[in-house]
C-alpha cells in the first residue's frame, strides 16, 4: 500500500581480524550495492528502514541509514 514503511536488515557474523564498525559499514554498503530497498519502494513503501546487524558470539550491535 503506498505510504508504507518498509524495513531491510543484513546480517554479518564478526570473523577473525575483522572490527565490528567495518562490518556494520559492510552491511549498509550491500544493502545499496545489492538495490535491496528497490522492492519495497517498487511496492510503494516511500520510507525505507536500512539495518545492518552484526553478531559476534552473543553481542551485536546495529546501525542504520538514519
Amino acid at each position: 500500500e503506498s505510504g508504507q514503511r518498509g524495513i531491510v536488515m543484513e546480517f554479518k557474523r564478526l570473523g577473525e581480524n575483522e572490527s565490528m564498525e567495518e562490518q556494520l559499514q559492510a552491511a549498509l554498503a550491500q544493502i545499496e550495492e545489492k538495490h535491496y530497498p528497490a522492492t519495497l519502494r517498487a511496492e510503494g513503501c516511500n520510507d525505507v528502514l536500512e539495518l545492518g546487524i552484526v553478531f559476534d558470539g552473543k553481542r551485536l550491535q546495529v546501525t542504520s541509514n538514519r
